[in-house]
């Protein structure tokens, strides 16, 4: 132990601990008159600096639900959460009231006994609407194009093109691939950044042979008569 000088009696005395947070050690002996030492004696005093640290886990950036569920931890202390400013009566693995579409705040603060304070925030945006898909080519019905254009419009998201359920490499503008004649379907799918998706389909039939025609009569050559039978 490495004693402090000697001074003047007095009931409390301010002291500085030594550093880094944790128990320390405060040690303490008396002189009487005479010079006689007391013997030493000793207290516990635990150094808290540090403040609580807090760690939102949820929401996320996007939610694709109106009341997202709130979830936290603190390293200690006790939590106070405000949504967009105000204060609510939330805490870990409660879902939030009900949010309007667009972009919100989450802050969470914490207190612990010593009166040191943290927080968190965390900024996230509140989709619910799934992306708009439109596609205006192939149309419905028959078409004579063996690679008939792909013409669709999307509002957000990423896309996904499948033609009769094979995802295919084509974007709005493109042509498809070579199709057999006959019935097939297009379908463009979209997913937002809140997870929000929807499709559309398109049933067309490729009609691209021509038909042939075989003419059985009149035959080739000369005829007598002048009303002959037109057959095919």
């Amino acid at each position: 132990i490495t004693w402090s000088t000697s001074e003047v009696f007095a009931t409390n005395k301010a002291w500085t601990l030594t550093s880094a947070d944790g128990a320390k050690q405060v040690y303490v002996k008396f002189r009487d008159e005479a010079g006689m030492w007391s013997n030493v004696y000793c207290d516990s005093i635990i150094l808290d600096s540090t403040p609580p640290t807090i760690n939102i886990t949820s929401p996320q950036t996007y939610s694709n639900s109106a009341t997202p569920l709130l979830s936290y931890s603190l390293s200690d202390g006790i939590a106070s959460v405000k949504v967009d400013g105000a204060p609510v009566t939330k805490i870990s693995g409660n879902y939030l009231d009900a949010l309007p579409e667009g972009i919100h705040t989450i802050r969470v603060d914490a207190v612990d006994a010593l009166g040191n304070s943290g927080f968190a925030e965390k900024t996230f945006t509140v989709d619910t609407v799934p992306p708009a898909i439109s596609i205006s080519s192939p149309a419905p019905g028959n078409t004579n194009q063996f690679s008939p254009p792909l013409l669709y419009t999307v509002n957000e998201g990423v896309v996904t093109v499948k033609v009769d359920g094979i995802v295919v490499n084509k974007v709005s503008g493109s042509s498809l691939d070579a199709l057999q004649n006959g019935p097939h379907i297009v379908r463009v799918e979209s997913q937002d950044a809140a997870g929000n998706s929807s499709f559309v389909e398109v049933n067309f039939t490729v009609n691209a042979i021509p038909p042939t025609v075989t003419i059985t009569s009149p035959t080739a050559g000369l005829t007598n008569n002048n009303t002959p039978l037109l057959a095919f």
